[in-house]
């Protein structure tokens, strides 16, 4: 039997080739859709649970509740991403250096302690090229506590030494080739300060559900002002982590937690309660602990790899919804061509088949259809993976023979997808009864009540999509068009690793010396920082209000080369030799001092001269307004050289300055940037997911019209006898057209009335976490609204134009 129902089912495939083509086009894509949410989401939730202890370790934090209050006030739109993130942030992470053994001596939970300080550049060599890396500091107790691999030395004493260094597997061939890396010796500068260690162990490359990373791994110890503050609890020290005793109560480790914080923290919490004028019986600082599985979800401080909780929901409900979608569609264009099968269906019922045989038959070739779109799902899911990973950033690989739990998903899909689209037209199909299908009836009626409701849902979620495609997309287009205030174009960024010496200032002097004479650069300057780079803040009290102002130290060449525009007053000059006897603001913070009885701007600070205000430009992204900013002159913080190169001949400009810079600077690595493109970075979160949602607005266009496409079919062949009558009455093609699409026109308005305003409240969270943003208006709605009926006339036109043109004998010769 089951051989019969597979050859029946072979046979009516092949002469049904464009609905099985439809249909196995539909749920493969749904599938494969399916398949890459669910890696992406396996991936976000497996952040970090690689570690043996993971359920035991926790991440420590203090918050600063007023601050955090005030934050939670501001919070608008979508993103929890804080602007503030870093030194003024509510919430920190970075602790003063003794905060883990003292919480290891006083509370007997915490059973282990591990300190971390990343993102430290340095210059990094074996006696060969040098290269920029990032090297990290932590405790001798750092493989023990976490769970990453050692590919050679031995996790008890891979960092027992001071003078031990751990490198990556990647870091190991790239210093030492296929050499053995034991043993051998790695140099580091970092400011001028070269120390030698002595490689000890080599690490797996980390995996990338990892929020940990390094390459270098040196002891705590070598951390810059380590004897200086290894004993007291001030400053922003490394991320510290404790290993709790098992079966320990949360609660009253918190308890003890918030103790010690109080006790130890006396004076910064009446430093926040002075500043922020806080009564004395309200608490300030608060103690806290983040699981280490839960650390990626974090995103109210500043952590590796972190991302927002609520795109893994989304792209779930965006799943599953698809996956029905595709179900409903399946059992639409099934019940679409019912017509066809309705007299075999009825011969075999009088030779006695029953209806369980019928179902059984119908359902076989559901399942047969089904499988034959999973094995072209497992196909598109290789075929589209790396375009999937380019879109989300993401490093995710696809292997059902190497996991069991990836098959077993798909199959349940499979599974699901069989019993929900080819249970319900078997069940349909095989209720007509025998008499009634033998002696010629052709008018039986589908009622598809239930497929209008889930079209009607369905092509809403598609003009919703295509709405924030449309709007998102205007959003990027008007970050990347919009005038930031300076010159982004040609200009090269290089990091000047001298530092705070007098060696600096002579490089960068003896490099624009070289450039002056080179023809396609126009200018060179020097700063502490530029455009989209970290700069340093400090709380000033303006006007009875808390106000943190960015300082940058710049050479009189900075203004010019960046095209920055000064309004009122001059330029630095060489002879000025300190910040008091000028500084350059900007007009943000020019309003905020006000100005004197003269029309000059109020200095913030006593014996303070401001010599000039430079017109207000985007320092940091569009996400957050422009904030007071200072220049202070100085050549000494020198750490990055501004380029600015003439158009044409970009690549021979750069071969010139490498070569160049090699013989200034042999010890220091050539590393350079494009001011345009690390703008670009600034929002490549949301580029990402621009990406994400129009790829799903294609796909949920097209089984939109799927959607239509076989309810447009059901409609034709409800209404076969009815069509006949009119044409036989004289009614034209283009008549019969409208009658049967005029349902159709009206299923898409009510999408788009449904479709708009949930639309438009998404899309205004969205944008509000930019505080430079595009307008909504109703063209942008109407042009979504276009697309979807334009799509829905297509989806609609076979089946309508069919219906409209077949001869009216074929339909009513046999009623």
């Amino acid at each position: 039997m089951i051989q019969n129902y597979l050859q029946i089912s072979l046979r009516l495939l092949g002469r049904n080739k464009v609905f099985s083509s439809i249909n196995i086009a539909g749920l493969s894509t749904g599938i494969a859709f399916c398949m890459l949410i669910f890696l992406f989401v396996r991936h976000e939730y497996s952040f970090d649970a690689f570690h043996e202890k993971a359920d035991r370790i926790y991440r420590l934090q203090l918050t600063n509740l007023h601050a955090l209050a005030k934050e939670k006030a501001e919070k608008k739109g979508l993103n929890n991403h804080n602007p503030k993130i870093g030194m003024f942030s509510s919430t920190f992470i970075h602790l003063p250096l003794p905060f883990g053994p003292a919480l290891k001596e006083e509370i007997p939970e915490v059973e282990a302690f591990v300190r971390l300080s990343g993102e430290n550049t340095a210059i990094i060599g074996n006696g060969n090229k040098p290269f920029k890396e990032v090297i990290h500091y932590t405790d001798a107790n750092f493989f023990e506590f976490f769970s990453f691999e050692l590919i050679q030395g031995q996790r008890q004493t891979a960092l027992s030494q001071v003078s031990a260094v751990v490198i990556s597997e990647k870091a190991a061939i790239k210093y030492f080739g296929k050499q053995n890396p034991i043993g051998q010796p790695l140099h580091i500068t970092q400011q001028d300060e070269k120390k030698s260690f002595i490689v000890s162990a080599v690490a797996k490359d980390v995996p990338t559900n990892s929020s940990i990373n390094f390459d270098i791994l040196i002891r705590i110890e070598h951390l810059r002002g380590y004897n200086q503050y290894k004993n007291t609890m001030q400053g922003a020290g490394p991320i510290t982590f404790l290993l709790l005793s098992p079966d320990v109560s949360l609660s009253s480790f918190s308890k003890k937690l918030q103790a010690f914080v109080d006790h130890h923290f006396t004076a910064d919490s009446d430093m926040y309660r002075r500043i922020d004028k806080v009564p004395e019986h309200v608490r300030v600082l608060q103690s806290g602990f983040t699981p280490l599985t839960e650390t990626h979800f974090d995103t109210s401080v500043q952590w590796p790899k972190v991302n927002n909780p609520l795109y893994a929901y989304i792209l779930t409900a965006l799943g599953l919804l698809i996956l029905l979608v595709v179900c409903i569609n399946y059992i639409s264009l099934t019940l679409t061509s019912a017509a066809s099968r309705l007299s075999e269906i009825g011969i075999r019922k009088v030779m006695g088949a029953s209806r369980g045989q019928i179902i059984g038959q119908l359902w076989a070739e559901s399942q047969l259809l089904v499988w034959m779109a999973v094995l072209l799902a497992i196909g598109l899911v290789y075929l589209f993976l790396p375009f999937f990973n380019a879109f989300t950033g993401k490093q995710l690989y696809f292997s059902l023979w190497q996991e069991p739990l990836l098959a077993g998903v798909l199959l349940l899909i499979a599974l699901l997808v069989g019993i929900v689209a080819g249970g319900y037209p078997a069940v349909i199909l095989s209720d007509f009864r025998p008499v009634n299908i033998i002696k010629g009836s052709r008018t039986y009626r589908i009622n598809p009540w239930f497929s209008k409701i889930l079209l009607l849902v369905q092509y809403s979620m598609c003009l919703f999509l295509v709405s924030s495609s449309l709007i998102m997309y205007n959003q990027m287009r008007y970050i990347s068009e919009k005038d930031l205030g300076f010159d982004k174009e040609q200009v090269l960024i290089l990091e000047n690793f001298a530092g705070f010496e007098s060696q600096s200032i002579q490089l960068v002097e003896r490099f624009r010396q070289w450039a002056s004479q080179y023809p396609s650069i126009v200018s060179v300057s020097s700063t502490s920082s530029t455009v989209n780079k970290p700069v340093m803040g400090f709380g000033m009290n303006i006007n009875q209000k808390q106000t943190v102002i960015h300082g940058v130290f710049i050479d009189e060449y900075y203004l010019p080369t960046l095209g920055i525009e000064l309004v009122e007053g001059k330029n630095f000059s060489p002879t000025i030799k300190s910040y008091q006897e000028g500084i350059i603001i900007n007009e943000t913070l020019a309003n905020l001092l006000g100005r004197d009885s003269t029309g000059k701007v109020k200095p913030y600070m006593s014996g303070d001269k401001i010599i000039g205000v430079v017109k207000d430009f985007h320092y940091a992204s569009l996400e957050s307004e422009i904030a007071p900013l200072s220049f202070s002159y100085s050549k000494e913080w020198a750490y990055y050289i501004i380029v600015k190169m003439r158009p044409g001949k970009i690549i021979e400009t750069i071969q010139a300055i490498e070569k160049t810079w090699k013989k200034l600077a042999p010890d220091q690595p050539f590393v350079y940037t494009f001011l345009d493109e690390n703008l670009k970075d600034q929002y490549t979160i949301y580029r990402n997911w621009t990406g994400i949602v129009g790829t799903a607005t294609v796909f949920a266009v097209i089984t939109s019209c799927l959607g239509l496409f076989a309810l447009s079919g059901l409609s034709a062949v409800n209404r076969t006898k009815e069509i006949g009558i009119r044409k036989v009455l004289g009614a034209s093609v283009s008549q019969i057209f409208i009658l049967l699409n005029q349902n159709m026109i009206r299923l898409t308005l009510r999408s788009f009335v449904m479709a708009v305003p949930i639309a438009w409240y998404v899309m205004s969270l969205w944008l509000q976490d930019f505080a430079y943003r595009i307008s909504l208006s109703w063209e942008l709605f109407a042009v979504a609204g276009l697309l979807g009926l334009c799509a829905a006339f297509f989806a609609v036109c076979f089946h309508s134009l069919k219906a409209a043109n077949t001869n009216p004998v074929i339909s009513l010769r046999n009623e």
